[in-house]
């Protein structure tokens, strides 16, 4: 009974601008993925073609790329050198 008197339906919630304009763009969003998630479904082989051709094209580009930018003795280690400002001496 208590949590009648801080709970609302959720008709009686009111919400500011930011919380109206972020859930018209989340609905468009949704709304976006729905349209483009039903026009990839009416094209399913034509999908599942493509999925497989970029698959193997992945592979092939992988096998092809030169390695040149990863030393063959890489310990997994980053290291970084910075330089802070020089302070002012203190005056007394």
């Amino acid at each position: 009974m208590l949590a009648s008197l801080f709970l609302r339906p959720p008709g009686e919630e009111r919400h500011g601008r930011l919380y109206n304009s972020m859930e018209r763009f989340f609905d468009g969003l949704r709304n976006l993925y729905e349209r483009t998630l039903r026009r990839v479904l009416n094209y399913r082989r034509i999908t599942i073609a493509v999925v497989l051709l970029m698959t193997v094209v992945t592979v092939w580009l992988f096998a092809k790329m030169p390695t040149g930018l990863l030393p063959t003795d890489d310990i997994g280690a980053i290291f970084a050198i910075t330089e802070g400002a020089q302070a002012l001496p203190l005056r007394t």
